[in-house]
């Protein structure tokens, strides 16, 4: 089980990886997962995809929407404050 800082940086690591991205933009709570969004806060990007980091490996892959498996997971999600550390304004 990981927690949600640790959560924070696989989701950061694998934006700066994939995309140069330098900070999250926010992020969604949910039973067994967490979805991730990069960026600028506040920012709305068009095409981007967010990312789901499972809490049980810390395992993570894609969060394409509107995908209707994925469409079902967030309306199961609530909005969690990132820390600052992870945010550019």
């Amino acid at each position: 089980m990981i927690d949600f800082n640790e959560g924070c940086k696989i989701a950061l690591k694998y934006f700066y990886e994939r995309f140069g991205e330098k900070s999250l933009s926010s992020a969604l709570d949910g039973d067994n997962f967490w979805i991730f969004y990069s960026g600028k806060k506040g920012e709305i990007k068009v095409g981007g995809s967010g990312l789901i980091v499972f809490k049980e490996t810390g395992d993570c892959e894609d969060f394409i929407l509107p995908n209707p498996q994925n469409l079902k997971l967030l309306n199961k999600t609530t909005q969690i404050k990132l820390p600052e550390c992870y945010l550019r304004n």
